[in-house]
């Protein structure tokens, strides 16, 4: 009878507890795949989705572990991140579009006989994209007042400028006149 050879085995890993005072610990193993699923798409409802976790269940994880609180907000970053890289290459770099004709037919180049493609950009992504970056410059307020108080007011400009300077909102719209 030949012996059996020895092999090296390790344990099973088992998930994460965390062990909460008074209650049951709360099981972890899909915490990996939550998390990779996050960084992709930066959507918690599509991670526990993927994952087979409700969304009350991945919350509560979060607020009794410090350490998932954290790599959650981490891979959050990241997927912000990419959702910024390509928010730029769509306003900066453009989107290549093929162009058709009224009944559908592609277009082609006649230098080349290539189908015509056009980049595309995003003036709104733009926009928004200056909006987050500077926003001293490009979150100006756009809501404007109108009163019509029916008094009629005799001063020079200099005397008017002197009076708007006064108050903040005087002071503002005479910022507004000089630039």
């Amino acid at each position: 009878m030949a012996k059996k050879q020895e092999t090296d085995k390790t344990p099973p890993t088992r998930a994460k507890k965390i062990v909460r005072q008074g209650r049951r610990p709360l099981m972890t193993d899909w915490h990996d795949p939550f998390l990779q699923v996050l960084r992709e798409t930066g959507m918690v409802s599509r991670a526990c989705q993927c994952v087979n976790v409700g969304r009350v269940t991945a919350y509560r994880h979060r607020d009794n572990d410090p350490e998932f609180a954290e790599r959650w907000d981490e891979v959050l970053e990241e997927a912000v991140d990419e959702m910024e890289r390509e928010a730029y290459r769509r306003a900066v770099l453009g989107c290549p579009k093929l162009k058709f004709t009224k009944n559908g037919e592609p277009i082609y180049d006649p230098a080349t006989n290539e189908p015509y493609i056009e980049r595309e950009y995003s003036d709104t992504l733009l926009i928004t994209l200056l909006k987050a970056r500077r926003p001293e410059q490009f979150n100006r307020p756009t809501q404007q007042t109108n009163v019509n108080v029916g008094v009629q007011v005799n001063l020079t400009t200099s005397q008017l400028r002197e009076k708007m300077a006064e108050s903040p909102a005087g002071q503002r719209m005479l910022e507004r006149l000089a630039g």
